[in-house]
C-alpha cells in the first residue's frame, strides 16, 4: 500500500472513530417554579416544586409537582377531563402521553388519571396537571440546583459528563417500594429508613411518633411544641413538631436543631408505623433550598450532591 493510501486510510478510521464517540451531553436546565400557599394559616414561598409540561397537542404548557415521594406519575382528572384529550388508554386509569416535561422529550409514557382530583382549569392561572413521582426516574437522572433554582432532566440512557460526575458527593440509594432511600445521619447516628420526597418542601424531616419523642426529648402534649395542620391529598394532616436534638445531615448537607413533625391522627400515608413496608419517614428539600445541587440518579443507583451550584458541563 502507498503512503498516500496509508494516511487516507488512517484519517479515515480517526474520523470514523470520533463519530462514534458519545459527545458529553450538556444540561438542558429549565427553572424551578415554586407554589407559594398559606398552608394551614401560615405564608410559605417554597410550598411546592413545579415543572413545566406541554403535552402533546396541548396549545400552551401546564405544570405538574415534583413529588419523588410518590411511586406513580399522573395526571389529576379534573383538569385534564377539561383538556378533551383522546389519548390512549393503556389499562385501568392509565393513558400513554408523549410530550416535553422539563426541557425533555417523552414518547409513550404511561401516566395514571387520578379521577375527582385536581383543580378546574381557570383562564389566565396556569393549569395544574398532575404530580411527577419517582417512576418517571427510574431510566432518567434528575439534577436539581437549589442555588440558582434550576433543574435538568437527561434522556433515558444518558449518563453524567465526566466533568460533573467528579463534582458530585455519591451516596448509595436503595429504591424500593416506589420510595427512594438514602442513609441519613441524626444526632450522629445513621438511619437507612428515610425515604428522600421533593414534594415535602416545607420540612426538613417527618418521622414516626415514637422516633420523634427519641430525637426531640418531648412529649406530644407539650405547650411548647408546634402544632401545624397541613392538606395532604386533600385531608387534613395535624403535624406536632420540636427541634430535634443535634444535627441532621444527608451526605454533607447538615442543619443544625430542624424542627421534626409527625402527624397525630394516623392519616394514611403520613402515619409510618401503619405502612405497608418498612419505613421511619422522610426528608424533604429544606437541608438543601439555597445551598446545595442535588443529582437523583436511581439509574445508577446513587445519590449526589454539591455544595453550591453544579458547573455546566463544557459542550464538546
Amino acid at each position: 500500500m502507498r503512503i498516500g493510501q496509508l494516511l487516507l486510510v488512517l484519517i479515515v478510521v480517526v474520523a470514523l472513530g470520533l463519530a462514534q464517540t458519545p459527545k458529553s451531553p450538556t444540561f438542558s436546565w429549565t427553572r424551578m417554579i415554586w407554589h407559594s400557599a398559606s398552608v394551614g394559616g401560615r405564608s410559605v414561598e417554597h410550598a411546592a416544586l413545579m415543572v413545566e409540561i406541554q403535552l402533546d397537542g396541548m396549545d400552551t404548557p401546564a405544570i405538574m409537582q415534583l413529588d419523588l415521594g410518590s411511586d406513580a406519575t399522573m395526571v389529576y382528572g379534573v383538569p385534564y377531563t377539561q383538556l378533551r384529550r383522546n389519548d390512549t388508554a393503556v389499562g385501568q386509569n392509565l393513558v400513554s402521553l408523549s410530550g416535553v416535561l422539563a426541557n425533555c422529550r417523552f414518547q409513550g409514557e404511561r401516566f395514571h388519571v387520578r379521577a375527582d382530583f385536581g383543580d378546574p382549569i381557570t383562564p389566565g392561572k396556569p393549569i395544574s396537571l398532575g404530580t411527577v413521582g419517582l417512576d418517571f426516574f427510574t431510566q432518567r437522572i434528575l439534577v436539581l440546583d437549589f442555588v440558582r433554582q434550576r433543574l435538568a432532566v437527561l434522556n433515558k440512557g444518558v449518563d453524567l459528563p465526566p466533568a460533573v460526575q467528579h463534582q458530585i458527593d455519591v451516596t448509595p440509594i436503595e429504591t424500593r417500594n416506589g420510595k427512594m432511600f438514602v442513609a441519613v445521619t441524626l444526632n450522629g447516628r445513621e438511619e437507612r429508613g428515610l425515604f428522600y420526597d421533593t414534594g415535602s418542601s416545607l420540612f426538613s424531616l417527618m418521622t414516626t411518633r415514637n422516633r420523634w419523642r427519641e430525637l426531640t426529648g418531648r412529649r406530644p402534649d407539650d405547650p411548647a411544641n408546634d402544632v401545624w395542620t397541613i392538606k395532604s391529598w386533600g385531608k387534613d394532616a395535624p403535624l406536632i413538631g420540636a427541634p430535634m436534638k443535634g444535627e441532621l445531615c444527608v451526605a454533607r448537607a447538615c442543619i443544625s436543631d430542624p424542627l421534626v413533625y409527625f402527624e397525630s391522627s394516623g392519616l394514611e400515608g403520613l402515619d409510618f408505623d401503619r405502612y405497608p413496608y418498612k419505613t421511619s419517614g422522610l426528608f424533604g428539600n429544606v437541608p438543601f433550598d439555597g445551598r446545595y445541587t442535588v443529582v437523583v440518579d436511581v439509574p445508577h443507583g446513587r445519590f449526589g450532591l454539591v455544595a453550591g451550584s453544579i458547573a455546566d458541563p463544557a459542550a464538546k
